[in-house]
C-alpha cells in the first residue's frame, strides 16, 4: 500500500494503480491530521495521476469512489488470485471433533464472536496468527480447545487448509477475502460473512452468516458440520468458483488491460505529434 510512489513515476509511461483496500482511512478518525495524510498521499493525488486504478472487488471500487471522488470508468475490478499449491485434497470430515481453521487476528476477523460461537461446539481452533491476552482470555472463558502458529510458509498455510475439516471466515471487514478462495481451492467448506466483498467472492460456495451476531455464526457452523449433503454442495460450488481466481486467468485481464492502456496512450502520441 505505498500508493504514493506512483507520483514520482513519469507522466507518458502507463501508469496503472492497485488499490486493495481502504482500511487505512476507515480505521483512522476524521479529525485526525493522519486521516488526511492518508487521504492525500495514499488516495487522492494518486488515483488522479494514474491512467487507471485496479482494485480487487466492487466493495473497494465503491470506498475509493467515496473517499476520493474517482470517476466509476477510471476504475477496473481484478481480483486476488490463488496460487498453484493449493490444489483439492480429498478428507474425511470429522464431526465428533472437527479441526476449524481460522485466518487471521486482526479485530475485523471477529475472532471474539466467534470464540463466543464455539462455546459449546466440541471442536479444535487451528488459529493462524499471534494473539493477545484479551484474546486468550476469551478462548479459555469459552473453554475452547485450540493451537497457535504464526509466520507460515505458504506450503505450510496450505498443509494447514489440508488437515483442516473447514475454514471460519466471519470477518467484518475485508478488501477481497483470499482465505475464502484458499479453503475451496483445497476442497473445504467455508462460514464467512454475507457482506461484501465476501458474497461476491464466495459465489455459492460458502455458508454465509451474520458477523455481528455470535448465534448467527454459531448456525452456520453448525450447519457445516452436521449436514454432509450440505458440505458436499459447498465443497462442489467452491471448486467450481475459484476456477475464475486462477493465476492464468487474473494475469489475463492485467495483460489486456496494460496493452489496452498502453495502446492508447501510443495513439494519444501520434495524434499530437501529427498535430504539431
Amino acid at each position: 500500500d505505498i500508493h504514493y510512489t506512483i507520483l514520482a513515476c513519469k507522466k507518458d509511461c502507463v501508469n496503472i494503480l492497485t488499490i486493495h483496500d481502504c482500511v487505512l482511512l476507515k480505521d483512522i478518525s476524521r479529525l485526525h491530521p493522519k486521516f488526511w495524510i492518508f487521504k492525500w498521499f495514499w488516495y487522492d493525488l494518486p488515483v488522479r495521476k494514474a491512467d487507471v486504478v485496479t482494485v480487487i472487488s466492487a466493495n473497494t471500487k465503491k470506498e475509493v469512489i467515496q473517499f476520493t471522488g474517482c470517476a466509476p470508468s477510471k476504475i477496473i475490478v481484478i481480483p486476488n488470485f490463488i496460487g498453484d499449491l493449493f490444489s483439492y485434497h480429498s478428507s474425511t470430515f470429522n464431526t465428533s471433533f472437527p479441526r476449524i481453521l481460522f485466518i487471521g487476528t486482526t479485530p475485523n476477523k471477529n475472532l471474539f464472536r466467534l470464540a463466543s460461537a464455539l462455546r459449546e461446539i466440541p471442536c479444535i481452533l487451528d488459529i493462524v496468527g499471534k494473539i493477545n491476552e484479551d484474546q486468550v482470555k476469551a478462548l479459555e472463558e469459552n473453554n475452547i480447545t485450540y493451537e497457535i502458529s504464526s509466520q507460515l510458509s505458504e506450503q505450510q498455510l496450505v498443509q494447514k487448509y489440508i488437515e483442516c475439516d473447514l475454514v471460519a471466515f466471519p470477518t467484518t471487514y475485508e478488501g477481497f477475502g483470499l482465505p475464502i478462495i484458499e479453503a475451496q481451492a483445497v476442497g473445504r467448506p467455508v462460514l464467512t460473512s454475507s457482506i461484501s466483498p465476501m458474497k461476491e467472492v464466495a459465489g455459492n460456495g460458502a455458508a454465509f452468516c451474520d458477523p455481528y451476531s455470535v448465534d448467527s455464526i454459531k448456525e452456520g457452523l453448525m450447519c457445516i458440520i452436521n449436514n454432509a449433503e450440505y458440505r458436499k454442495t459447498l465443497i462442489a460450488s467452491g471448486l467450481q468458483n475459484v476456477k475464475k481466481y486462477r493465476l492464468n486467468e487474473v494475469t489475463k485481464q492485467y495483460t489486456d488491460l496494460y496493452t489496452r492502456v498502453y495502446r492508447k496512450k501510443n495513439d494519444q502520441d501520434i495524434h499530437v505529434n501529427n498535430s504539431r
